[in-house]
């Protein structure tokens, strides 16, 4: 099928989504062609005459680090710790040199053989493998290793049983020794109760703390608390700035929530459809749960 034909079929959806009347399973196909700009004005005008009900939508803070919910995907657990690991891995050398120092209890050195395998960088990708890395490296005190091995045992891969209390407990390890990419998960746990006594202050601190070390998913969390008045000081004004700056900076959960806010006339929000098809557009290019379906909206820019 030609991309405007594509089109034509899939922007109605991402209009009904934002007015918030869910897509049908199975759309109907798209009559004649239409041109992007065409579909585009479509749905503008579907967004313009939208009334869904005023509200701070899409406000709940997301399982960003686990990946469990809006169903992450295979990676995201670890993304954070290939990212930060990688100049570390190509500093000390071939597959080879790490896998000595591992061997020798070289602890830095396990957790990194455990992001080898769980990205399949030089071997072949195995969670189980990756998982008993970790697993030394967290039993030797390596507070990156406990990092992963939580994730890991969160969302039970890699054969672990899947152990919410044990998975915070090696978070909060993480996170006590500085471990700048445990807070805002930690966060996340608190805020929603998981393996711990759930407590919105705790995890609005904790987003604090994540935010101001450049965690922008963390930034849009603690937003989210503020706005809502929970473990935060209630604040409209400086929770939709965050939201805000998490959107600009590129995180989808972010857009897709200002989206919302210019389509309802939320939270004083001027309402103003191009706007909301715009943040919704950017949000959709980054893969958003709610929107990551409307793959044609992305060709259209």
């Amino acid at each position: 099928m030609a991309a405007p034909a594509r089109a034509a079929r899939v922007v109605p959806s991402l209009c009904r989504l934002l007015a918030g009347r869910p897509p049908p399973h199975a759309l109907p196909a798209a009559p004649r062609a239409a041109s992007a700009t065409q579909v585009q004005l479509q749905g503008l005008r579907t967004l313009a005459s939208a009334r869904g009900p005023v509200r701070a939508a899409a406000l709940v803070s997301r399982r960003w680090f686990a990946g469990a919910a809006g169903g992450g995907g295979k990676g995201t657990a670890i993304s954070w710790l290939s990212a930060k690991m990688s100049k570390r891995i190509s500093k000390m050398g071939a597959l080879d040199t790490v896998k000595k120092a591992a061997e020798k209890g070289d602890l830095q050195a396990m957790t990194l053989m455990g992001v080898c395998y769980a990205m399949g960088r030089d071997v072949k990708q195995d969670d189980a493998v990756a998982a008993e890395w970790f697993r030394k490296a967290a039993d030797g005190g390596n507070p990156e290793g406990a990092l992963a091995l939580g994730n890991w045992i969160l969302e039970g891969r890699g054969g672990l049983a899947q152990d919410a209390a044990e998975a915070a407990r090696l978070v909060e390890l993480a996170s006590s020794k500085g471990v700048q990419e445990a807070h805002g998960m930690l966060g996340v746990l608190y805020n929603e109760g998981t393996g711990v006594k759930q407590d919105y202050k705790r995890a609005a601190a904790l987003f604090e703390q994540a935010a101001a070390g450049g965690d922008l998913k963390a930034l849009y969390n603690l937003g989210c608390l503020q706005i809502e008045g929970k473990g935060a000081q209630p604040s409209q004004t400086k929770g939709m700035e965050c939201v805000r700056r998490a959107a600009t900076g590129g995180i989808a959960e972010a857009q897709f929530t200002v989206s919302i806010w210019y389509r309802d006339g939320s939270l004083g929000t001027k309402r103003d459809a191009k706007k909301a098809f715009d943040w919704a557009l950017k949000a959709a290019k980054l893969n958003h749960a709610q929107v990551s379906g409307l793959s044609a909206l992305r060709a259209q820019s």
